[in-house]
């Protein structure tokens, strides 16, 4: 059995719901009901879009660190190749662009197969987290 109970709304809220409960046909008491029972038992949109930008956030943070990683990494190879790499001749040049192609050929067939056996360079750098998903899952829920 349904319990009475009455609210004062402010009068631009009572206009809302009124056009709104004529416009989809539902009633007053079916609207309030909803509305209330949304609220108590916070399962609104806004709670889930919350949670689900919350994991692309972490998301975007970790792929914004293994690019800074990258770019890091990248840096550091460049300053060593350039203090290890001697000058070569014009005499020498073809060789060199000769065996620097073989040698990015294999490069690259190297990065492949490393990327195709799922292996990442990134994760030899990075450990894991010292929390896991679910003790930081908990702990954002016990936020109020």
């Amino acid at each position: 059995m349904n319990k009475k109970f009455q609210t004062y709304l402010d009068p631009k809220l009572d206009k809302n719901l009124r056009q709104y409960c004529a416009k989809s046909g539902k009633s007053i008491s079916s609207v309030t009901n909803a509305a209330i029972r949304a609220y108590l038992d916070e399962t609104t949109d806004t709670k889930l879009l919350f949670r689900r930008l919350d994991k692309h956030t972490r998301a975007l943070a970790k792929a914004n660190r293994d690019i800074q990683l990258m770019a890091e990494a990248l840096s550091v190879f460049v300053k060593l190749w350039f203090a290890h790499t001697p000058r070569i001749t014009d005499n020498d040049k073809e060789n060199a662009q000769r065996y620097a192609a073989q040698r990015y050929e294999q490069f690259c067939d190297y990065v492949a197969t490393q990327i195709s056996g799922g292996h990442y360079f990134v994760d030899d750098l990075v450990q894991d987290s010292p929390i896991s998903e679910d003790e930081l899952e908990a702990a954002r829920e016990d936020k109020p």
